[in-house]
């Protein structure tokens, strides 16, 4: 529905700030090549990089950060910190909640929006998982 789609760059470059004439001299110009109007819907409306990045990259900083952010729930126990659960917790939250408001880089929420909501997700993952340590540990031998 090309006509819908041409709609749908008007209104991302009428948010931008163009209007009249100036606007639609750059949905016409945008439309008027397939190839510019797919990228451009590619990475204005779902928000896709022009270029992907290396698969390999991408393998070694997921592994990078999760050693990182996978060992700071850790730090309590290994120094023998009395109460080192409660502090675990509260490092694990406070990480969940960086890497959702670092996330907000590559999204449209606000940074303390997708803090909370990685939070959220992180804390429901979390107890889920004490939950199944906690019942399992009366099924073991």
């Amino acid at each position: 529905m090309p006509e819908g789609e041409r709609d749908e760059v008007r209104e991302i470059y009428r948010n931008k700030g163009f209007s009249g004439e100036e606007l639609e001299r750059v949905v016409a110009l945008i439309t008027a090549d397939r190839q510019r109007w797919i990228e451009t819907m590619l990475t204005e409306e779902y928000g896709l990089p022009k270029q992907s990045r290396s698969a390999w990259l991408a393998a070694y900083s997921t592994f990078g950060a999760f050693l990182l952010c996978g060992s700071v729930p850790l730090v309590p126990f290994l120094f023998g910190i009395s109460d080192a659960f409660i502090l675990a917790t509260v490092l694990t939250g406070i990480v969940f909640f960086i890497i959702g408001s670092l996330k907000s880089r590559w999204s449209t929420a606000s940074w303390w929006s997708s803090g909370l909501v990685t939070l959220a997700i992180g804390t429901c993952a979390a107890f889920l998982a004490y939950l199944v340590g906690v019942l399992l540990k009366g099924v073991a031998p």
